[in-house]
């Protein structure tokens, strides 16, 4: 049982897809997905231009990965527009790199707070190329899925840990970090309810539906929990950078 999708080449398809396809613009197949994907662009873009201003101090992983979020959200609009295997890739295979991308920063800060990141290097490279060598010969999304929340789980158990405030504290800046795995999950949750229609065979067909937006709702999620993951990981690195030069003074 399931939709009929013989005619995708993608390993996934969305609701969006099989009740509204093309049914706002010519060029478009899934509107609201590629509309919500954009704002991820946006957001990396910007991003990504205040890191390079001069009176930024951060070091060059937060460009980065301001730079791979903005390109997941080019790959994204791609891929929800065109509905191509392509296009898929081009929104995949970036939010694994996102995801080392994101390590790469709580390395530095794990760095500066004195902790060994050699296991960590090892965990995270593994789970990387695992994940990639895995879902690319198989083609079954679910690795893919697996994998990239491993890699996200994995690196905000580490950030969590950083810093000098006890780890259940809703005051600033580790508010912030609650606040990221607050959308963070709240996205997964609406992605999986998103798929939950899929297989069940009830993708809404209204507009005035709100399970219609389920997956555009992830991707302003994303955007919300990126935005707030880097504000922290900027205040931590501040704070811990500080800290260090007192202890050099």
């Amino acid at each position: 049982m399931g939709y009929n999708v013989s005619g995708y080449e993608t390993n996934v398809v969305w609701c969006e897809s099989i009740t509204s396809q093309y049914a706002w613009s010519p060029y478009i197949g899934e509107f609201f997905n590629s509309i919500s994907s954009f704002l991820m662009l946006l957001t990396g873009l910007f991003g990504f231009i205040r890191n390079l201003q001069p009176s930024s101090k951060l070091p060059w992983q937060w460009a980065l990965s301001e730079a791979i979020f903005a390109l997941v959200g080019a790959g994204s609009m791609w891929f929800h527009s065109q509905q191509t295997i392509f296009g898929e890739m081009l929104d995949e295979i970036p939010m694994l790199w996102l995801a080392c991308g994101y390590y790469t920063m709580i390395r530095r800060m794990m760095i500066l707070n004195g902790l060994k990141v050699f296991a960590a290097d090892v965990a995270t490279t593994l789970v990387s190329v695992v994940t990639f060598v895995a879902y690319f010969s198989s083609q079954y999304h679910g690795i893919f899925v697996l994998g990239f929340t491993a890699l996200l789980l994995f690196g905000s158990l580490y950030a969590g840990q950083l810093g000098p405030w006890p780890f259940f504290t809703f005051k600033a800046p580790r508010l912030a970090f609650f606040v990221y795995v607050f959308f963070m999950v709240g996205s997964k949750v609406v992605w999986d309810l998103e798929r939950r229609e899929y297989n069940k065979m009830t993708c809404p067909e209204s507009t005035t539906s709100v399970k219609f937006y389920f997956h555009a709702f992830w991707h302003v999620g994303a955007c919300v929990s990126h935005f707030t993951w880097m504000s922290y990981a900027a205040k931590l690195h501040a704070l811990m950078q500080n800290d260090n030069l007192k202890k050099l003074d």
